[in-house]
């Protein structure tokens, strides 16, 4: 089983900085199929990979989303499409006097630059009741600042999920860093969700170039939020209700994410070891809770989504809670698409 529709939604992305999103009703739509914008959302990116996930996440939903980038490159903050951004400026590393050399580790430079650049932040974000933020971990930004904004933002009473991109296997010394990071950022967000990108190259065309390769990567992250979120809203064709959304995030630990893309003759028994590409190893008696979005065409009916979510809660245990929500999407026709979080993984 391959992801090639998802592929070819990533790459045309990739190609145009205006949003691609179509409507619940209608393809040929230029306006976005679903509006998560508004004061109880908001998404933060944070370093390169953050700055990157979220204009992607800007042509998937529109402009009305809520989000702030947070960097120590000025280039790439001046071509972000934010609705706010923070730079961190190289007098933040050093008590206000500038960047001095001969420092061996920058990791720790990054930490007390984010530190003191804290207060400076603060007055950006609000009140948010959900805060998403995104990241790659193993390098210095992202790693380093990930824990002091999730700190910030629960401190001001938002569910805390953090988004995390695990290094390669090749970047050895990254995989010690991220490991150090997930840790760190899981003692203080109320979810986790840990995104290990190299259980996808089984489900990838092989002659997908390097830039390619993480223009999806970040597509995957932008749909995830974006499903996560329009699950809650009234236009789907099966949603969940607010409250449920708020509960699963509030205790959900670590967590991941499961892709899968199947055609409609496959018909609707799909079982949890069919699904195309899980993004963390985990057991299936491990999972607390499970929120599974179902995308397809305009046949898409009662009956047949609910056998795909019974089929994928199969190997759970019956303590496990499952809230599920189904869209349709008239591109979608003849095909489905699985995107389901599962949390609880530990703590």
């Amino acid at each position: 089983m391959t992801l090639d529709e998802l592929v070819k939604e990533a790459l045309l992305m990739g190609t145009t900085r205006e949003p691609v999103t179509v409507s619940l009703n209608d393809s040929q739509s230029p306006e976005p199929g679903i509006d998560i914008s508004g004061g109880d959302i908001l998404v933060i990116g944070i370093g390169t990979a953050g700055t990157k996930i979220i204009s992607c996440l800007h042509r998937l939903a529109g402009p009305g989303l809520r989000t702030l980038v947070i960097d120590s490159n000025r280039e790439s903050l001046k071509a972000s499409s934010a609705s706010s951004t923070f730079y961190l400026k190289p007098a933040y590393f050093s008590g206000g006097f500038g960047l001095c050399g001969g420092d061996p580790d920058l990791f720790e430079r990054y930490t007390t630059a984010m530190e003191m650049a804290k207060t400076d932040i603060e007055h950006q974000p609000g009140n948010p009741e959900f805060c998403f933020i995104v990241a790659g971990l193993g390098g210095n930004m992202g790693t380093a600042a990930t824990p002091v904004i999730a700190r910030m933002m629960r401190d001001r009473g938002a569910i805390v999920t953090a988004v995390v991109s695990h290094p390669f296997s090749v970047e050895r010394k990254r995989i010690a860093r991220a490991i150090r990071g997930i840790e760190e950022v899981s003692e203080i967000a109320h979810t986790t969700l840990v995104l290990d990108f190299e259980n996808l190259g089984s489900a990838l065309p092989k002659e997908l170039t390097l830039p390619q390769l993480f223009s999806v990567m970040d597509h995957i992250i932008a749909l995830a939020i974006r499903n996560i979120w329009e699950s809650a809203m009234p236009d789907s064709l099966v949603n969940y209700d607010r409250e449920d959304l708020h509960t699963m995030f509030e205790r959900g630990g670590t967590a991941t994410l499961l892709l899968g893309e199947f055609s409609r003759e496959s018909g609707c028994k799909i079982s949890f070891d069919e699904m195309s590409v899980t993004l963390l190893d985990f057991s299936p008696d491990t999972v607390k809770t499970c929120i599974i979005h179902i995308t397809g065409g305009a046949d898409l009916d009662l009956y047949e989504t609910n056998q795909i979510v019974l089929g994928l809660i199969e190997p759970f245990n019956l303590h496990v809670d499952v809230i599920w929500a189904a869209t349709v999407r008239k591109e979608m026709e003849g095909k489905l698409r699985l995107f389901t979080v599962v949390t609880g993984l530990r703590r």
